[in-house]
């Protein structure tokens, strides 16, 4: 995922990262490394994020296949 995805899809929503972290039950600043791609996004959480926070599935990392 690039982070600016994550980003521009809380922006669209208007909300601040607190609002986001809240929102998905994480706290600011892990929302804030989230965001800036310091941290893997967790497939639960990435989950929560489509399905409670209605955010685009185009946000969302793919999956990594090991064949």
């Amino acid at each position: 995922m690039k982070q600016l995805n994550l980003r521009q899809a809380r922006r669209a929503r208007g909300w601040t990262q607190a609002q986001a972290a809240q929102r998905m039950g994480v706290s600011q600043p892990y929302w804030s490394l989230l965001e800036r791609g310091e941290r893997p996004l967790p497939e639960t959480l990435a989950r929560r994020l489509v399905r409670d926070g209605k955010f685009p599935a185009t946000v969302l990392p793919l999956p990594v296949r090991l064949e």
